[in-house]
């Protein structure tokens, strides 16, 4: 008999057009081998299958039909692997992730593609930059997870830029996470509706001060390896208690009008609507520039200079 499709997962289909499902059987071996063909005939963007400890894990891009015809569409796929088993929503973001958002305070860094504005997506050279970063800050016995919507899937390296691929092309927004839940978190994340570039996050447990600064240098020392495939670009410190690591944070940052950051890569947009460069600015080719305001320590939450190099930041700013 075909597999049977989960109520959860209709219920999902009435109001998203990418979902995370998962596929399994008492019959692992001929799932396995119907899957890879059931797949192909939707006729629509799949990213997989891929084998989990609870079976497989499929992303499916219906596009914009009807959530009628992405019913029948998937009606046709389960007939189609004649096994037992069911499809269900892939697992959601669950109780251990509390843990992340109990690490004090993030270092993040936020990256734009050149010219990039809202409801384009960022360059594939950005994206390679945010994952070049990530990989940087994988430790052994970290766990790599996708992160779409409010669905984790497990990956491997090799799959995580063919998944970010398919999922850039639609509306939903995704993170790649990187942890053990217990000591360090590090996560690129891009918003939903390409609202913006990806947010480049690390956190720890019992970070202070000096650990974030840390991060915060090692963030804007990659910007600037990357400059030249960068439009846009800023470095700070945020609390987890306005923010979680594996969300993505950039959409704050889209005005022309510069922002109060650490570090700032400048476009020539903002260079120009501030008049000159700031003072201490660093001049980029094409009417960019660069400006350190400050250290990084003092822009972590809770420092007793942060609010001090804020209103400084605000000053050399204009904002």
């Amino acid at each position: 008999m075909p597999v049977t499709v989960a109520p959860a997962l209709m219920r999902l289909l009435r109001s998203q057009e990418t979902v995370v499902m998962l596929v399994r059987s008492p019959e692992p071996e001929r799932l396995a081998a119907a899957l890879p063909a059931a797949a192909a005939q939707l006729d629509v963007p799949v990213f997989g299958p891929d084998a989990t400890p609870g079976g497989w894990l499929l992303m499916v891009d219906f596009g914009d039909g009807t959530p009628a015809a992405r019913h029948d569409a998937l009606v046709g796929f389960a007939a189609q692997l004649k096994v037992d088993g069911e499809i269900l929503p892939a697992p959601e973001i669950g109780d251990r992730y509390l843990t992340l958002d109990g690490f004090p305070v993030m270092a993040r860094a936020m990256l734009r593609s050149p010219g990039q504005t809202v409801g384009m997506p960022p360059t594939a050279e950005v994206v390679s930059a945010a994952l070049d970063w990530l990989q940087s800050c994988r430790r052994p016995g970290d766990e790599l997870l996708g992160l779409i919507v409010s669905m984790e899937s497990p990956l491997s390296w090799p799959r995580v830029r063919p998944m970010l691929d398919m999922v850039l092309q639609g509306e939903a927004g995704a993170s790649v996470l990187t942890t053990d839940f217990a000591t360090a978190a590090a996560a690129v994340s891009f918003p939903s509706s390409h609202l913006s570039g990806p947010t480049l996050t690390a956190a720890g447990a019992g970070w202070g001060p000096a650990e974030v600064a840390d991060r915060m240098r090692a963030q804007r020392d990659h910007i600037r390896r990357h400059a030249g495939v960068l439009g846009w670009a800023g470095v700070t410190a945020q609390g987890t208690r306005t923010g979680s690591v594996w969300l993505s944070d950039n959409g704050r940052y889209e005005a022309a009008q510069p922002r109060p950051l650490w570090y700032q890569m400048l476009t020539a947009e903002q260079v120009r609507h501030l008049g000159d460069p700031p003072k201490g600015a660093t001049p980029l080719p094409g009417g960019r520039a660069e400006v350190t305001i400050g250290e990084p320590e003092q822009w972590v939450p809770g420092h007793r200079d942060n609010r001090t190099v804020e209103r400084l930041a605000r000053r050399i700013l204009k904002t």
